[in-house]
């Protein structure tokens, strides 16, 4: 984390597609999955993980992950990657964008994947909004996560979203 906070966040594009993007932002991974997510994307997330862990395992990392109100259910495949992802993470925070009864939906297709996967880290919490995603991740990492920083690229990035 920079000593500047008032700079721009620099964002490393781990992947970018159409409908979604996972990007990097000082410490924390945030992917956004506007109206797709593709195995593809999630496999180079993993590597990404993987890499990150192999340059530091003790360094704390946070993932926000924002599912849009358009997103279709992941396939199989797209499923048992997510499944994997917690682990890499100190903190995860699911983002269900849209009413209530989507985020409600959303927390029971995470429960019920993780109860098919035998996953060990516990539930993330799921929120509707990217502000109340960045709060419990400001709080998790002791003020460590800048939520201005990480806001302003997630909606820099989510302008460029597109559909097919």
């Amino acid at each position: 984390m920079s000593a500047d906070k008032n700079r721009a966040a620099e964002v490393e594009v781990v992947v970018a597609g159409v409908g979604h993007a996972v990007i990097v932002v000082d410490d924390v991974l945030v992917q956004i999955w506007q109206y797709e997510a593709p195995l593809a994307s999630f496999l180079a997330v993993l590597e990404r993980c993987v890499r990150w862990r192999t340059e530091d395992a003790t360094r704390p990392l946070w993932m926000l992950s924002i599912v849009g109100g358009s997103s279709p259910m992941p396939d199989a495949g797209s499923r048992a990657a997510a499944a994997a992802l917690p682990a890499y993470f100190t903190k995860f925070v699911l983002v269900a964008d849209g009413s209530g009864f989507r985020a409600a939906v959303v927390r029971s297709v995470l429960t019920s994947m993780q109860l098919l996967s035998r996953m060990t880290t516990p539930s993330p919490p799921v929120v509707a909004t990217l502000d109340e995603g960045l709060d419990i991740l400001v709080q998790e990492s002791a003020g460590v996560v800048d939520a201005a920083r990480v806001a302003a690229a997630v909606n820099r990035v989510r302008r460029g979203l597109r559909r097919a």
